[in-house]
């Protein structure tokens, strides 16, 4: 498997059926889309990335459902995401990060236990780093990191680097407690 950019980490992530909160790509601003996504899949926030680069600044994970469209027409998004933020769901947030499982089951490892945390807190300042392997015990220490593995090897994520967030709580298109909100090999 080899994922290039975002957009197709998106495409991936929705082939493979793995779950995640309500998101939808936009490659213009619609209102009218905007508005049946709010509508749709109502919550408090929402959040709103940039897809036109890769880590760009214009990304916000607390957008209030009334401000959806104006905060984009204010940031001239033209190709972006809007999904449900897991800000709603902050108090049942257990783990997030990244993990890299190898071919050889070395499992690398960004993660976090800090509910408020997003991903890019986390890669800012995460609770744990490094590389661990099936075998260590440094995973029964973690809550969380062992639902990610075993999710990981469920969906045959060998070699792919996921970007992830674990929840005490089913949630998201499928109903599981794992979302997953990027894959990346090459980029």
């Amino acid at each position: 498997m080899k994922i290039m950019n975002k957009i197709e980490s998106l495409n991936k992530i929705k082939e493979l059926g793995l779950n995640q909160l309500p998101e939808q790509l936009f490659n213009c601003l619609d209102e009218k889309a905007i508005e049946k996504f709010v509508t749709t899949y109502k919550a408090e926030f929402y959040a709103v990335r940039d897809k036109s680069v890769a880590m760009s600044p214009k990304h916000k994970l607390n957008v209030p459902f009334f401000e959806v469209t104006k905060y984009c027409k204010e940031n001239d998004l033209t190709k972006f995401t809007l999904n449900v933020s897991s800000i709603n769901y902050t108090n049942n947030q257990i783990c997030c990060g990244e993990i890299l499982i190898h071919d050889n089951f070395d499992i690398d490892y960004i993660l976090s236990n800090n509910p408020k945390f997003s991903i890019r807190d986390c890669y800012a300042f995460p609770d744990y780093k490094g590389t661990t392997n099936l075998i260590d015990k440094f995973s029964k220490h973690v809550k969380g990191f062992d639902d990610i593995i075993d999710y990981a090897i469920k969906y045959n994520l060998i070699g792919v680097i996921i970007e992830f967030t674990v929840f005490d709580v089913p949630l998201g298109k499928n109903n599981e407690k794992i979302v997953v909100w990027e894959l990346r090999t090459a980029y």
